[in-house]
């Protein structure tokens, strides 16, 4: 059976319930002066830091990206092309060959196709600053001549000449690579088959020249020479049968007629003697040595004249021969390459960089303050780190630019690269890593304590406040290096001590 509530118990909860209130409207209560305690500030407790022994480093710390070493721009370049410097080139488009993102080029390789001609790569440190042609001479010879060598077209020995022998490993590797090289114009081959022609009319002269010296110094025949000596005998024998018969007919003469008939022998007698010294003069000038100084004349002015032909011909087959232009031919200190910012569209005038071609070895590229580039230098060491990575990876500093502003750096910030030096720096290209540089670090552990305990007095001198005993002393101190909030010091009385409380605050 239930039972009911009468009025006292409710009373009774109801007086109860008054005295809780009351007294907790007592409690709440307070007097003017416990007011004004209330309001006052606690009493300040010290806020104190051990004093540590530990290796200290000052770290400078930047971000810095991962790409590769070295970096060629492909740049448009109007010198392309037989018309190149004729002012018949036209205006340059883009007409194929146009490389994706990441390709990787080789040595020999195109780059791009502008106005049907080839921008090859060779492997090379100078720019391709000229035209090359035969005749040229220069380190950037050598340097092509090396590169085509590389690629099989032998130019002959590689020196700094180019000749003959390199224009044809030029027209090998153009063929090779699918273009013509650039040959002589029309009006070059006219000019260079009218100097052909001049050698050859120079030479016909000198081989007529040539045979008529010859022909003055030869002997004379045989059948001449006997003919000759038969002349002057036979005019030896008729004057002794003159001078005979002038003997025999004198003496045969009446007294009357001697003296004509003397008169008449001696007449023949003479000239018998004509005759005589007629042949011999005739067998004299026949084994006399020929003089051929107006034959020699001759040849060599022939000589001189195929020379000079032969010269004019030469300078032009230098001048006119096949051709290295200079828009055609990037040198790069590297390869393979991989492309990378690809600009030239098909259809398109190619204008500054066409492509940018990437190389070489990972490294990080940042950049430091002026304070801290004073700080750092090429060869030291660094740490990289960044959450995929794992573990931080061991780097060199291997630039530090001396200018701001360089180098592809920001407006007074200073280009820093460094070699990572462990892990596997291939798999951290297109990373954005922390690198952490040391710049000091102290010789092994030393006392250190946070930087706030430290504070000048009025004489000028560090001091810390250690707390011993529940007082406060100050402690001289000569203060070291600073590096991640701690400051290295020294006791100048040796009485600082590790893990002696030192006042770092208050609250």
């Amino acid at each position: 059976m239930a039972r009911g509530v009468g009025p006292l118990t409710y009373i009774t909860a109801a007086a109860v319930t008054v005295a809780i209130v009351a007294m907790a409207a007592g409690s709440q209560i307070r007097s003017p002066d416990e007011v004004a305690r209330s309001r006052q500030a606690p009493e300040p407790s010290l806020i104190t830091a051990p004093v540590e022994r530990k290796v200290l480093n000052s770290t400078v710390v930047i971000r810095g990206d991962v790409r590769l070493s070295s970096s060629t721009e492909v740049l448009a370049d109007s010198g392309i092309g037989p018309a190149t410097g004729s002012g018949e080139a036209g205006t340059p488009v883009v007409t194929g060959r146009v490389p994706a993102e990441g390709t990787e080029l080789n040595e020999g390789g195109v780059a791009v196709e502008v106005s049907g001609r080839p921008v090859l790569l060779l492997r090379g440190d100078l720019p391709m600053y000229r035209s090359l042609r035969p005749g040229h001479r220069g380190a950037d010879v050598r340097q092509l001549e090396a590169a085509l060598a590389r690629l099989g077209h032998s130019p002959g020995i590689v020196d700094d000449l180019y000749d003959n022998a390199t224009a044809q490993a030029v027209s090998a590797w153009y063929k090779a690579s699918g273009y013509e090289p650039v040959q002589p114009t029309p009006e070059e081959r006219e000019r260079v088959e009218a100097a052909r022609g001049e050698v050859s009319s120079a030479r016909a002269a000198k081989r007529q020249a040539d045979a008529a010296l010859a022909q003055a110094k030869a002997p004379p025949a045989p059948s001449a020479l006997r003919a000759a000596r038969d002349q002057v005998e036979q005019a030896a024998g008729q004057l002794e049968l003159a001078k005979q018969r002038r003997t025999d007919e004198i003496a045969k003469a009446p007294p009357e007629d001697k003296e004509r008939v003397r008169l008449e022998q001696n007449l023949l007698v003479r000239q018998a003697e004509s005759q005589l010294e007629s042949a011999q003069a005739a067998l004299t000038e026949l084994t006399r040595p020929p003089n051929t100084s107006s034959q020699q004349q001759a040849v060599t002015e022939a000589q001189a004249a195929v020379r000079d032909a032969e010269n004019r011909l030469a300078d032009m087959e230098k001048e006119y021969g096949v051709r290295l232009p200079r828009g055609e031919v990037v040198f790069v200190p590297d390869l393979p390459r991989r492309v990378q910012g690809v600009k030239a569209a098909l259809g398109a005038r190619p204008e500054g960089a066409l492509m940018t071609l990437i190389g070489g070895e990972p490294q990080v590229d940042g950049e430091l303050s002026p304070a801290n580039q004073r700080l750092v230098q090429a060869g030291g060491k660094v740490e990289l780190d960044e959450p995929s990575l794992g573990a931080p990876v061991p780097g060199e500093v291997s630039y530090v630019a001396e200018r701001p502003g360089t180098d592809g750096a920001a407006a007074g910030m200073h280009r820093i690269r460094i070699r990572p030096t462990g892990g596997d720096p291939r798999a951290m290209l297109g990373l954005n890593v922390r690198v952490s540089i040391p710049i000091a670090s102290t010789e092994g552990a030393v006392l250190a304590v946070p930087v706030s305990a430290l504070y000048t007095a009025s004489d000028g001198k560090v001091r810390v406040r250690v707390v011993r005993d529940g007082s406060i002393e100050d402690v001289e101190v000569q203060p070291g290096l600073v590096a991640n909030g701690f400051a290295e010091l020294k006791s100048v009385d040796g009485t600082l001590q590790a893990d002696d409380p030192v006042v770092v605050g208050q609250r």
